[in-house]
């Protein structure tokens, strides 16, 4: 079965799992190498996600939306029945700490920046491109965030000193 989510997609055959990612990249993952399938399905504002982790703890992750939820839950439900001895594990949001949720790293970044790219990393349900990609964003939005302030503080400075300079006009 063949799921694409994301410009991702995830092909179950019967002896392996390949992903293939935006960059067209192959990861083939044979099932006697999988120790553990952890999976979250998508909610809200958090995105879902199956791992699958080898004996070393090394996981490859396939991310998908709302819509491959249903897809998941049928592959989750084949795998458990052909392969009793990998450990599945479902992850629930509910179960997950407010400090990794999507939404509140994101309302946090708005005020505190550094404090939300410190979030997004410690937080290990994201891949190293999404926190890439994340941490970016951040420093280009805080940058311009940081000049606009500056420009509008430089031109207050320059209309109190005009000020000033005019009205040192009237004593001289």
């Amino acid at each position: 079965m063949k799921i694409t989510a994301n410009s991702s997609t995830i092909d179950f055959r019967s002896t392996k799992v390949i992903i293939k990612d935006w960059m067209y990249n192959l990861k083939i993952i044979p099932y006697e190498e999988v120790t553990k399938i952890e999976y979250c399905y998508r909610s809200g504002f958090e995105g879902g996600y199956i791992d699958f982790h080898n004996e070393y703890n090394k996981y490859d992750r396939f991310e998908f939306g709302q819509k491959q939820n249903q897809d998941i839950k049928k592959i989750i439900n084949i795998l458990s029945n052909k392969f009793p001895e990998i450990d599945i594990v479902k992850t629930d949001v509910e179960d997950m700490p407010f400090y990794s949720r999507n939404i509140f790293i994101l309302i946090i970044t708005l005020f505190f920046p550094l404090i939300g790219i410190i979030l997004i990393w410690c937080t290990g349900k994201r891949t190293v491109k999404r926190k890439l990609i994340f941490t970016l964003a951040v420093i280009i939005i805080d940058a311009f965030r940081a000049y606009v302030v500056f420009t509008i503080y430089m031109n207050r400075m320059n209309e109190a000193m005009n000020m000033i300079n005019d009205s040192m006009q009237y004593f001289y």
